[in-house]
């Protein structure tokens, strides 16, 4: 066999031990996803089960899986691939995807599937309760629906937040915040009236999400790139407002240690500075047009909803919230239902 053929040889094994390391390091990667996954979920029963009594803490878990599950279908209806559901322990769980919402409407759709489906849980159990009449499962539609009804809070990371920001998508970019704004401060209010400090952090992540989700990462980066640019002229035409300035602000330099008062002040230097500034000026100008490009791009794929979709999407988040309002208020009003969500709960 002669070198050449050795060589290839060679190359073609190197290429075998590295197609199988991808291969099973993809399956090993994938086992461990659907591990952590398992492992979530039983740190989330653990969690509960210390808090309250085993049984209530499944029926959160159950809850908090239907919950989500309306989520995943729902993105899976609008083309997004999925990589499950995610418990977090004591925060409830996340319904995790790859892909970004391709439309606010299909932001409003996957949003809104959440309290939809499992409110319908709550509907079950109601059923269930008027068929065997045990106050224990009054209570647990009602404790479904409270659920359900405190995800549909207008502010993110919860579902009522991200249905309010595909609102904000669809109007003007002022009008959005506007928006944005006024459903944080009306969950403020309301964290403060329910007295759930511990959830006072979802204003802090609803409050930048929603204030910066209306522009792209690009025209972020870009603006901050050109408010540096303005920071970086102030600071060195503050340097040149006199020779001694100057010299402090560059007594590192060695290109500038024996630059005389009569150098400093000649009009060929002052000519050298003034073009200086020139070429960042110009830069700058460079830059505010590719920000407005940028900005222009941005609004064009913000792809907003028409008005017919906007007023649905209204009506069904605030059917919704009255169902699940009138749900939760009359199967806690049920014969024995407090007395029996005491004892589920473990008070």
């Amino acid at each position: 066999m002669s070198e050449v053929q050795v060589e290839q040889e060679q190359k073609k094994s190197k290429a075998g031990w590295f197609a199988v390391a991808i291969k099973f390091g993809g399956k090993a990667l994938g086992s461990l996803a659907k591990f952590a996954k398992v492992g979530l979920a039983g740190a989330s029963f653990a969690a509960y089960s210390i808090l309250f009594t085993w049984q209530f803490a499944l029926l959160i878990l159950v809850a908090i899986f239907i919950h989500e599950m309306g989520h995943i279908l729902a993105m899976k209806r609008v083309g997004m691939e999925t990589k499950g559901i995610y418990f977090i322990p004591l925060l409830g769980a996340a319904a995790v995807s790859t892909d970004k919402f391709p439309s606010p409407k299909a932001e409003a759709f996957v949003a809104l599937a959440g309290p939809v489906i499992g409110g319908s849980l709550s509907i079950f159990a109601a059923i269930i309760y008027f068929a065997t009449l045990n106050p224990v499962w009054a209570a647990t539609a009602s404790w479904i629906a409270l659920v359900n009804l405190f995800n549909l809070l207008p502010v993110n990371p919860l579902d009522g937040g991200r249905v309010l920001h595909a609102i904000a998508q669809s109007l003007h970019k002022s009008g959005g915040k506007w928006v944005a704004g006024i459903g944080v401060a009306l969950s403020a209010i309301i964290f403060l009236l329910t007295h759930l400090y511990i959830f006072i952090f979802l204003l802090a992540i609803g409050t930048l999400e929603l204030w910066f989700g209306h522009s792209s990462p690009e025209v972020r980066t870009q603006k901050s790139y050109i408010k540096i640019m303005h920071k970086t002229i102030k600071a060195f035409t503050k340097t040149i407002s006199s020779y001694e300035v100057f010299m402090e602000a560059n007594k590192d330099l060695s290109i500038f240690s024996h630059l005389t008062k009569a150098e400093f002040e000649s009009d060929r230097y002052q000519m050298i500075i003034q073009n200086h500034l020139y070429k960042e000026m110009k830069e700058i100008l460079q830059e505010k047009k590719k920000l407005k490009e940028l900005e222009l791009l941005d609004e064009e794929n913000r792809n907003p909803m028409s008005f017919k979709a906007l007023l649905a999407t209204v009506l069904v988040y605030l059917s919704l919230a009255g169902f699940l309002t009138g749900m939760m208020y009359l199967m806690s009003h049920e014969p024995s239902a407090a007395a029996a969500l005491q004892v589920l709960v473990g008070i």
